[in-house]
């Protein structure tokens, strides 16, 4: 998964010429390995973490369950 990241956040500072200052994810463990924390760290992107159990990060769907 963290290929895919790097992707996308290469593609984005290439394509529109703009850094990418946060990552917002929910706690997927793909997200928060030690090689993508590295990566954050060294693109200065600052990684959120949803709170878990939290019905008002969840989206319109989840709050309808």
């Amino acid at each position: 998964m963290l290929s895919f990241t790097k992707a996308f956040v290469i593609f984005v500072e290439s394509q529109f010429g703009i850094a990418i200052k946060m990552i917002r994810s929910d706690n997927g463990l793909e997200l928060k390995d030690r090689t993508a924390l590295a990566f954050y760290k060294d693109r200065g992107i600052l990684h959120e973490a949803s709170c878990v159990d939290s019905p008002q990060q969840n989206g319109v769907v989840e709050r309808k369950h």
